[in-house]
């Protein structure tokens, strides 16, 4: 079941990111951050949210989904598979959803750079993780390493 399906499910049934929260056991902020693409799911998760939208698991994989067919909604009737994503291009221009570029520790070292030199490299690199963070779609985990990075870039710059 695809974000945009747990989000499209979710207005059609006319609930709120906190209703469908209350139903499955997480946080609002959890359901916001599943839609968003800022968070995975794990299979039990998916398949809570799966049953609080009226949807059906199926029973060879909980990413298969046996749909009905309300009135306003795609028709389906029969397992939907998730959508498969091409293998990943490494580009975050190409596709955001398959970036999985993880940050360079080693810019937090200053090594033989003199000051001046090292706060422009910290600076540079903090206008590129700001950048990613801010592009939608990016990977949930690549999301979390990027934005761990973040802060560790913020406290060398304030040393």
């Amino acid at each position: 079941m695809s974000r945009q399906h747990i989000s499209d499910l979710r207005k059609f049934r006319k609930l709120s990111q906190a209703a469908l929260a209350k139903a499955t056991g997480l946080t609002t902020s959890e359901v916001s951050r599943i839609e968003c693409g800022y968070r995975d799911m794990s299979e039990a998760e998916a398949v809570a949210i799966a049953k609080a939208l009226d949807v059906l698991p199926a029973k060879v994989d909980p990413r298969l989904l046996r749909v009905p067919t309300p009135v306003g909604m795609a028709a389906s009737g029969s397992i939907v598979p998730e959508p498969v994503r091409p293998p990943p291009s490494g580009s975050l221009e190409d596709d955001p959803a398959n970036f999985r570029e993880v940050p360079d520790a080693g810019l937090l070292e200053r090594g033989t750079l003199s000051p001046a030199d090292h706060r422009q490299r910290l600076l540079d690199a903090l206008n590129r993780t700001t950048r990613i963070l801010h592009t939608p779609k990016v990977p949930a985990a690549t999301w979390r390493s990027w934005r761990e990075f973040e802060r560790k870039l913020q406290d060398a710059l304030r040393q």
